[in-house]
């Protein structure tokens, strides 16, 4: 696992244990302002890191045209 996808597999697990109780308090009016900044930059910090891996992924698995011969290797 390169160094990218474990940054963004432990962004994706904090958010896992996190978001579920922020929602709740959220939901119950509990969740103080600075609060619901710092998820705010959890979460974005996390979308550019998904972003970037689905970049890589793309990048990565993009069928690469084969090589052309040259005039002389053609066998004319």
């Amino acid at each position: 696992m390169n160094r990218n996808t474990s940054a963004l597999v432990r962004e994706l697990t904090g958010c896992a244990k996190d978001i579920p109780l922020a929602v709740t308090s959220l939901l119950a009016n509990q969740l103080s302002a600075a609060a619901q900044r710092a998820l705010a930059d959890q979460l974005k910090t996390t979308a550019e890191l998904l972003r970037t891996h689905a970049n890589e992924q793309e990048m990565w698995n993009t069928p690469k045209p084969a090589p052309e011969k040259r005039h002389d290797e053609q066998g004319d």
